[in-house]
């Protein structure tokens, strides 16, 4: 497994990482996972993505989820 990271910029957020990890066999990548992490206020919001998305399919749901977040206060 590698991993690399992404610049996630997710609104609303206080801090966000943004992680690809590589899944390979056989000397070929067979999945990408792409994860977005975001703090908002004492919550962690967590989001993962096991498709062949781009990573910005995640940082969206994520900054919806950010949002719901806040505004259950």
């Amino acid at each position: 497994m590698k991993y690399k990271t992404f610049d996630a910029k997710v609104d609303g957020a206080d801090e966000t990482s943004g992680i690809v990890a590589s899944v390979e066999a056989g000397g070929q990548t067979a999945m990408n996972l792409r994860m977005v992490y975001a703090l908002v206020d004492n919550n962690v919001v967590a989001v993962s993505n096991i498709a062949d998305v781009e990573e910005a399919t995640v940082t969206n749901a994520a900054d919806a989820l950010v949002e719901s977040v806040k505004n259950a206060g």
